[in-house]
């Protein structure tokens, strides 16, 4: 029975830990350490025992992920559903590496190294529905995304997988000591960055500078209700404004022209459902004083939206005012190689409308802004994303952020527009960890299940 009641403790520590280190809830250290009990467990035991005790695990955390347990405004709407989907795809990765990790004889630092590479590799799975990545607890973590300008979100997600595994490594009594103090530095620096973020949600909504960029957050749509809602922008005069995706019809293009040609009116950004047959395009466009630019068609549509619409196939970039801003609509963002096409077409900002489903306490919502500092830092550009109902934010070209809006909040947000910086070594060569992470699988795991000579 001790054991049963510990294997229980274990799978509900490891569970809450996972869920308490993503976005929503902001405890990033736990990510550096949330799987170690489950991996306790696991040990030894085989594969199919191991691969249970994931899927408790991601059980327990799709449960906590559906409580009130939040410190935020929550949306107590919306359906159990996207977040058990969200838990499902990362806990099949989850249940997959530790029925792996079970069937391990031996640990080397050669396996360690091979186990978090194998990490990095499943989460592709999640790629199929939903992507969701070891490394989106260290969203705001600023050690992390100097990591991900190199190696894309990848370097970042095996480092979190690695950080679990150490505590098994054959390690000396000093070693396990520098071990352990670089991961405790690196987890507090990234609980430092998360605590800053959160905060950005209480501060002033709009920042007076020389021509910020606004956007706009609220689930209404139509022009005539967005107009409405961005009024408080003009006490600033931004640049231009991004509003949420499809938050407009073919029949608002009029009205989004006449306020742009208006004296004081500014560019919009938005998308909206095109006229193309047999199945629309999800276009986004800039409606400014010389009209509508040439649209850029989403490339990633998202869940049932793909048997609705007709995906695009190329980047697109526009020049508003003096800046070459590039257009991504939403899930793209999930897609790092997406995004780097964008900016390779020449983008010095990118403007992502985005609509998220509905998920309690905006769960999803947080999880999927996660990835946004992410592709800034992957590729030295600013992001301005604009969200329906949650998680509105304005990313600096490192990954900062500069603004965010929280979770339920209608309303506006300003801000300087930062600057891109120098090409980084993401946006050159792409996503290489990848092919790192499988050759260093091949290195490294063939030693995992060797037993030691007698």
């Amino acid at each position: 029975m001790a054991k049963v009641l510990a294997g229980f403790l274990a799978i509900v520590l490891s569970g809450v830990a996972l869920a308490l280190s993503l976005p929503l809830f902001g405890w990033s250290a736990l990510g550096f350490v949330c799987l170690v009990p489950a991996l306790s467990l696991a040990r030894g035991v085989g594969f199919l025992r191991g691969f249970l005790v994931g899927v408790g695990v991601a059980v327990v955390a799709a449960w906590i992920s559906t409580s009130p347990w939040q410190p935020e405004p929550a949306l107590v709407d919306g359906t159990f559903n996207w977040n058990y989907v969200a838990f499902f795809l990362f806990g099949t990765v989850i249940s997959l590496f530790l029925g792996i990790f079970a069937e391990v004889k031996t640990f080397t630092w050669r396996t360690v190294l091979g186990l978090a590479c194998v990490g990095v590799l499943l989460e592709g799975i999640t790629f199929i529905r939903m992507p969701a990545q070891m490394a989106l607890s260290q969203f705001a973590n600023p050690a992390a995304l100097a990591l991900a300008s190199v190696t894309g979100i990848w370097g970042v997600s095996w480092l979190m997988w690695l950080a679990n595994l150490a505590w098994f490594a054959p390690l000396a009594s000093r070693q396990r000591w520098v071990a352990g103090a670089t991961l405790a530095g690196l987890a507090l620096w990234g609980q430092w960055g998360t605590v800053q973020a959160h905060a950005r949600m209480h501060e002033a909504r709009l920042v007076r500078s020389h021509a910020p960029i606004g956007l706009v957050q609220t689930p209404q749509v139509g022009a005539d209700a967005l107009l409405r809602v961005q009024e408080p922008l003009g006490a600033v005069s931004p640049r231009w404004v991004v509003w949420p995706e499809v938050s407009v019809t073919t029949f608002d293009h009029d009205s989004l022209r006449d306020f742009a040609r208006s004296e004081n009116g500014w560019p919009i950004v938005t998308s909206y459902l095109d006229e193309h047959q047999p199945l629309p395009h999800n276009a986004a466009a800039v409606f400014s004083k010389s009209g509508t630019s040439r649209p850029y068609h989403k490339r990633h549509p998202f869940g049932d939206e793909a048997k609705l619409v007709t995906a695009g196939t190329a980047a697109q970039v526009v020049a508003v005012k003096s800046e070459n801003v590039g257009l991504n609509i939403c899930f793209d963002s999930c897609f790092p190689w997406t995004m780097r096409d964008t900016v390779r077409e020449g983008a010095e900002v990118i403007a992502l409308p985005t609509l998220d489903p509905v998920s309690p306490n905006g769960f999803i919502q947080a999880g999927h802004a996660a990835f946004t500092p992410f592709r800034s830092a992957e590729l030295g550009v600013p992001i301005v994303r604009s969200e329906a109902t949650a998680w509105s934010m304005v990313t600096d070209a490192s990954g900062q952020i500069t603004g965010l809006l929280p979770t339920g909040h209608e309303g506006v947000l300003a801000r300087p527009l930062p600057a891109a910086r120098r090409t980084t070594v993401y946006r050159v060569l792409g996503d290489w960890f990848v092919g790192a992470a499988l050759l260093g699988l091949l290195l490294f795991i063939p030693t995992a299940r060797r037993t030691p000579k007698s």
